[in-house]
């Protein structure tokens, strides 16, 4: 059997009857042993499961594809505005001022400012209290009037209502916002839109996904319960002393889509006083680009735009090698128990942008060794007196 130093010999012998004496036998082991290498390039940088499908972008099923990245600051969100209440309409909380003139002589009116309570009445000294919740300006003077003679108190009085402050809602807005926090909204104009805006709009990692929480009204949830202290309770469900008990207000939760949600679904952006409104945060796996590339690691997942592979590679510094070509995606589906591999020539990506496909988050890049990749790096890894001998052949 001839031994490999001997073939080594033989062809150095051979190179040097060809070319001179600049082929040598050192040459001639280092270019044995990039052969020897080439050999020995069947290991991929990332080892493949026994059996493994290899997926090419034009054959590829579309359930492997990256799913779509909706970007939530090309909303418009003037679609989640809700008409403004109008100025004359009076509700819960809102401050009026009632103006009472029994007489022609100035001497002879009353001007009474008042709250509307949460039952909808108002409480006017002498006359008491009148339901004027839900009424225009106009028909709470008619209904002013109305009781004031019903009870006797006036024969024939002009009233005059005006609005004073409209009753605000205390927001919280909280997530994916530029300014967290509580805001005061007029009723008239408490709605998603003003929220989002008066928080300072959505922030660049926000999410499409908008979670509302408005207190139920009062009339809906059970007043607290007294309860004593070792106290129990009869049949009939009532005690005789005790301590309030707090009960949290009751709430509904509202999940809008801002991509998908339209002026249809305008009644589910109106928010009551006490309404939490969370924005969806964003928070995407990062990718991992390893291989030949000259910052291997982790690169963040972009929130506002998808990546594609090439886009990949270069936030990681770009190949380190001039000859890679072959890339591995690993993609781990949700439905799948092992994760799937494409493969993605570069050179291919270049020339054609379905080639070059957008990466999910979580992806796995792998810039791959190839025979050519490995004979590049042995030729890098020569001795100074072989890579000199080169040059001068070459």
């Amino acid at each position: 059997m001839i031994r490999p130093d001997q073939k080594i010999e033989t062809l150095s012998s051979n190179l040097r009857q060809t070319f001179g004496p600049v082929v040598s036998t050192d040459w001639m082991r280092w270019l044995f042993f990039c052969f020897l290498l080439l050999s020995l390039t069947g290991c991929s940088t990332v080892p493949l499961l026994t059996g493994q499908k290899i997926y090419r972008p034009n054959t590829m099923p579309v359930a492997l594809r990256a799913p779509v990245q909706n970007n939530a600051q090309t909303v418009d969100l003037s679609e989640f505005a809700v008409g403004s209440v109008s100025s004359e309409l009076i509700d819960k909380g809102d401050v009026i001022t009632v103006s009472i003139s029994s007489g022609l002589d100035k001497t002879d009116t009353a001007q009474i400012d008042t709250r509307v309570n949460e039952e909808g009445n108002i409480d006017l000294p002498i006359i008491g209290q009148v339901p004027v919740a839900q009424m225009e300006l106009i028909d709470a003077e008619a209904a002013i009037a109305a009781v004031a003679m019903q009870r006797r108190i006036f024969r024939s009085p002009h009233i005059t209502v005006t609005m004073k402050k409209q009753r605000e809602n205390k927001i919280t807005v909280i997530g994916a916002v530029n300014s967290q926090g509580d805001y005061n909204l007029p009723r008239g104009k408490s709605d998603l839109l003003s929220a989002l805006v008066a928080a300072g709009g959505l922030s660049i990692d926000a999410g499409t996904t908008v979670e509302i929480r408005n207190p139920e009204e009062a009339g809906d949830s059970k007043p607290p319960r007294l309860l004593a202290e070792n106290s129990t309770e009869d049949q009939s469900g009532l005690v005789s002393a005790g301590h309030v008990d707090p009960v949290s207000k009751p709430s509904s939760k509202v999940t809008i889509d801002l991509i998908s949600a339209g002026r249809e679904d305008a009644q589910k952006y109106k928010l009551g006083d006490g309404a939490i409104v969370r924005v969806e945060k964003r928070d995407p796996k990062p990718l991992h680009i390893m291989g030949l590339v000259n910052k291997p690691g982790p690169q963040d997942y972009p929130v506002s735009k998808p990546i594609k592979t090439l886009e990949a590679i270069a936030l990681a510094g770009g190949i380190s090698n001039p000859v890679a070509d072959k890339v591995y995606v690993i993609r781990q589906l949700d439905e799948e128990e092992k994760p799937v591999v494409i493969q993605v020539s570069m050179a291919r990506a270049k020339r054609d942008g379905d080639w070059n496909i957008e990466l999910a988050p979580g992806d796995i890049v792998s810039v791959e060794q190839t025979p050519a990749t490995v004979f590049i790096e042995a030729l890098r890894v020569l001795p100074f007196g072989v890579s000199a001998s080169l040059g001068t052949f070459l």
